[in-house]
């Protein structure tokens, strides 16, 4: 003879604490605009590149103050090492929202709801994989590729930075670096601890 199976209560403790995880729904909707702020972003970083290449005064200033550049005589024109540090702003741009949609996906699929997915259809690989110690890991090393873009960024125009702030996001980059390994040499542990023998 099989137990009766208990009403399912809505109200019960249990049910409304699981629940909860849905408080965090909104934000990642609100994550999800601050990427669309981001595509606007890179559009408009990329028009202005291409109006600066073009001769225009204007949009080079843009591109100048993006970068963050400073020179002694007022820039004319889109030099070579003018090309460079624009290109690596944009290429940081992606990666910054790189990490939003790893945040958005995995932490919704993680913490929320399972995301899912029709055979055949197209999704990132990862998405399937998705694990808390996956995505701090992947979390880690996106913020230690950003960290290394914006080193290279500062050290190509470090004419324009003073010492301190030279050495400060140097030292950053080597803490956030120890910090990823740690992470990735925690994941390891994790799985020689779990795996069959």
């Amino acid at each position: 003879m099989s137990t009766p199976t208990p009403p399912d209560n809505p109200w019960s403790p249990g049910r409304i604490v699981l629940s909860s995880r849905w408080l965090q729904a909104p934000m990642y909707a609100l994550l999800i605009a601050v990427q669309l702020i981001f595509v606007v972003r890179f559009l408009g970083q990329f028009v202005h590149l291409v109006q600066a290449w073009w001769g225009d005064a204007s949009a080079l200033a843009h591109v100048v103050e993006d970068i963050g550049y400073h020179a002694a005589t007022p820039v004319t024109r889109m030099t070579g090492f003018l090309w460079v540090l624009a290109v690596l702003e944009l290429i940081e741009t992606v990666l910054v929202a790189n990490l939003l949609q790893i945040m958005i996906v995995g932490g919704f699929r993680v913490y929320v709801s399972d995301i899912p997915v029709a055979p055949g259809r197209e999704s990132p690989a990862w998405v399937r994989h998705a694990s808390v110690t996956n995505l701090k890991l992947k979390l880690a090393l996106g913020i230690v590729g950003v960290s290394s873009l914006n080193l290279l960024e500062t050290f190509i125009n470090a004419a324009n930075y003073a010492d301190r702030v030279l050495w400060a996001q140097a030292g950053l980059h080597v803490v956030l670096l120890v910090s990823a390994l740690v992470v990735a040499w925690i994941d390891r542990m994790h799985h020689q601890m779990h795996s069959p023998h």
